[in-house]
């Protein structure tokens, strides 16, 4: 057993395993030499030590088991010259001269072949092995790291589960108190309510207090202003008799022009610095704020921008002039239905501007708006699709018709400016639109008219300038009194 032992110990099979395969890469060339032919008798040299060990241990077996193998099965074969390769083969019998094979071998090819297969078969289980070996490990490494990971997982639940149950002893604690504060905060919710239907209705009372008081002061301020005149004229005067003459001679020798001049200002005379701030301001927040509105209506109906502003500036233009026209009309009514009636010391022209700026709310806006879409619609400069209508900006037409209404009872009279696209750009008048080229000098079109009191410009317009502006635009008059179609020229205003 101790030769068996150092047999296996040495691994002498495995070298002989080494030792042939390295003959057989060498054998596999075209020219034997003789370094392959020292390999081969190297492997028979370690064949024989390892057969001579092996017959020495096989022979001490046989002696201490007291078998028969050893003359059975290894004599015969050492007889035969002890490197016949047949043993193991079928043996004719001389008896019956039959094929017989000794029990329990097998031919030579058998056995490399089973030798062969069986190496391959261990080849095979070692690297299976090796192979269940590495997914043995990972398998475990991954059992570890959801072990670790489960034991997190329990001790957040744990910590959950801890905090769960201290919230529910701290809610279960403040329930009661939170029932009480429920019912407490209800209670004074509801006072809260009936106090602020009080307040609200005291702010309404406030509201009408408050506007009442502001036309009682304005009507004071403007009664003290009265009375100064009053004092101021009654001290200029040399007679007692309320009223004073002054003749004006003419160069005619045949005619005298008698004028009377009124003790007290009337209303009109009064405010008019008034309302003519107030409009300017209207004018501008008309610009800045109400226009920009009518721009958003229109650019969901008509693509172009620049139709869109012009569209709202000729609206702007022709407000202005149909407030004119409403406004001489609603001025000569108002002389007629006066003149009979008139025997105050203030001439029939101050009585009937009083009465106009009295009676602002008489003017008929309905009719000046329908006059301004009429002419809009049969204005030849406006393209726009079918389903636009200009009732869409009805908003924004009624307040420039009014703000223009009111403009013409102030003396001297507030009016847009003349202007005339294809013509010089005026710095004083007009200012430049964000997209206008800064170096034409040229009009192409007008986006806001400019307010002229006088001579004076008290607020600018807006003008696109653009290059070669007379190439594209015509030279159409856009004054604030242009000759309408269909309308007699009667109608035109200077």
């Amino acid at each position: 057993m101790e030769s068996l032992e150092n047999l296996s110990q040495s691994a002498v099979f495995t070298q002989l395993q080494e030792r042939l395969d390295g003959a057989i890469k060498e054998s596999g060339e075209e020219e034997v030499s003789k370094e392959q032919i020292e390999k081969v008798i190297e492997v028979l040299e370690l064949t024989a030590k390892v057969q001579h060990e092996l017959f020495s241990a096989v022979s001490t077996l046989s002696q201490a088991s007291d078998s028969d193998v050893f003359q059975t099965r290894v004599l015969p074969w050492i007889s035969n010259g002890f490197l016949d390769g047949r043993l193991g083969e079928p043996v004719y019998s001389r008896k019956a001269d039959k094929l017989r094979t000794p029990k329990g071998q097998v031919s030579n090819d058998t056995s490399l072949v089973l030798l062969k297969e069986k190496v391959e078969k261990q080849k095979e289980l070692e690297e299976a092995m090796r192979n269940s070996a590495q997914i043995q490990k990972q398998l475990e490494l991954q059992i570890n790291t959801l072990k670790a990971q489960l034991a997190e997982e329990q001790e957040k639940v744990s910590q959950l589960t801890s905090e769960l149950e201290a919230h529910k002893l701290e809610s279960a604690g403040t329930l009661k108190a939170s029932e009480e504060e429920i019912l407490e905060l209800r209670k004074k919710n509801a006072d809260a309510k009936l106090e602020l239907s009080a307040t609200n209705s005291r702010l309404d009372l406030v509201g009408d207090y408050e506007s009442q008081v502001a036309r009682l002061r304005s009507d004071i301020r403007l009664l003290s202003f009265e009375k100064r005149e009053l004092l101021t004229r009654i001290s200029d005067l040399e007679y007692p008799y309320p009223l004073t003459r002054s003749y004006l001679r003419s160069t005619s020798p045949v005619r005298h022009i008698v004028t009377y001049r009124s003790p007290s200002p009337t209303r009109a005379a009064l405010t008019n610095d008034i309302r003519a701030n107030r409009l300017i301001s209207r004018y501008s927040s008309l610009f800045s704020s109400s226009r920009l509105n009518a721009l958003d209506v229109l650019r969901r109906f008509v693509d172009e921008e620049e139709m869109c502003r012009r569209i709202v500036y000729i609206a702007t233009v022709e407000a202005f002039h149909s407030a004119k026209i409403a406004y001489r009309s609603f001025k000569d009514r108002a002389s007629k239905t006066l003149a009979p009636l008139h025997t105050g010391p203030e001439l029939l022209s101050e009585a009937v501007e009083d009465y106009v700026v009295r009676n602002m709310d008489l003017f008929d806006i309905e009719s000046c708006v329908r006059d301004v879409v009429r002419q809009m619609d049969n204005n030849a400069v406006i393209s726009h699709p079918a389903e636009c209508d200009f009732m869409l900006i009805n908003n924004y037409i009624r307040e420039a018709c009014q703000i223009a209404f009111e403009m013409q009872a102030v003396n001297p009279r507030i009016d847009i400016a003349h202007a005339s696209e294809g013509e010089l750009y005026d710095e004083k008048k007009y200012r430049r639109t964000y997209d206008s080229e800064y170096t034409a000098p040229l009009v192409a079109f007008y986006t806001w008219p400019a307010l002229m009191d006088g001579k004076d410009c008290v607020a600018k317009g807006e003008a696109h300038t653009k290059r070669g502006a007379l190439l594209h635009t015509t030279r159409r008059s856009t004054s604030p009194s242009p000759t309408r179609r269909g309308r007699s020229p009667t109608r035109r205003i200077r």
